[in-house]
Parts: C-alpha cells; structure tokens; sequence
C-alpha cells in the first residue's frame, strides 16, 4: 500500500470490500491473520476478497484488450 495511514480492522477491511477496494481489504486482512491465524471467520473473509479481487482483475484485463 502507499504511505497512507492505514486502520487494521475488520471494520475498515469490510469497508474497503464494500467500495470495491479489494486489494486494500486483503492486504488488511492478511495483516489481521497474521496476528490471529487460526481466526476462521478472517480466513473466509480474505477468501472471499482474494476472490474478488480477482474478478475485478480479470475484468480490468478484458477491458483492457477491447
């Protein structure tokens, strides 16, 4: 991420899911797991905004081709 502040909470990550921001919210995710790995409800969530995330990737490279 780039020198913005950054708050490291499962709130803040949903929020950045929600927006579509989902490299913010797996890289938020991912700082969380860290500190608490065996957090299955955290693991599900980075799951579902790596998903995401590559959709939107997918989608960005298809628009991109066009």
């Amino acid at each position: 991420m780039s020198n913005d502040p950054i708050i490291y909470t499962r709130t803040m990550a949903a929020v950045y899911a929600q927006q579509g921001h989902y490299d913010r919210a797996v890289a938020i995710y991912r700082h969380l797991l860290a500190k608490s790995p065996y957090d299955e409800s955290l693991v599900k969530a980075l799951a579902d905004a790596e998903a995401e995330l590559l959709v939107q990737q997918e989608t960005q490279k298809g628009d991109l081709v066009q």
